[in-house]
């Protein structure tokens, strides 16, 4: 069975098996590992656990070697957290449901909100579950 499906873009392979933390997982020697992390290891080599692999083509899922590269997690989170990053969070006006986003929500990358609605929404469910015992 192959390792990889075609995804999205002709060149890259999407991975197969196991979903945790939004990367596909694959067992080897009784130890799990990101997919795409192995898929670079088996074209490259043995890499140190202080590097990271990186998704060139910026797609989480893919498994082709040729879109890894290997970083120092500084290095990594450096990419993560771009300029480019910043300004697209800058300009944002609404969150996706519409909520204006005033200079305090702009600080975070959710709506304070969405979340306090969300959180209103959990304790009223809790009060009700527990009202009906």
């Amino acid at each position: 069975m192959a390792d990889y499906l075609p995804y999205k873009d002709i060149s890259c392979k999407r991975g197969i098996g196991k979903l945790q933390r939004g990367y596909y997982r694959r067992t080897r020697n009784g130890v799990t590992y990101p997919q795409h992390r192995l898929a670079y290891i088996d074209e490259y080599g043995q890499i140190d656990n202080t590097f990271v692999t990186h998704h060139t083509c910026e797609d989480k899922w893919c498994v082709t070697p040729q879109h890894l590269i290997a970083l120092i997690r500084s290095e990594h989170q450096f990419l993560h957290a771009s300029i480019k990053a910043r300004e697209f969070y800058v300009k944002l006006t609404t969150c996706k449901r519409g909520h204006p986003l005033d200079g305090r929500n702009k600080k975070q990358r959710f709506c304070l909100t969405c979340k306090h609605m969300a959180q209103r929404s959990y304790l009223e469910r809790k009060e009700q579950k527990y009202a009906a015992v």
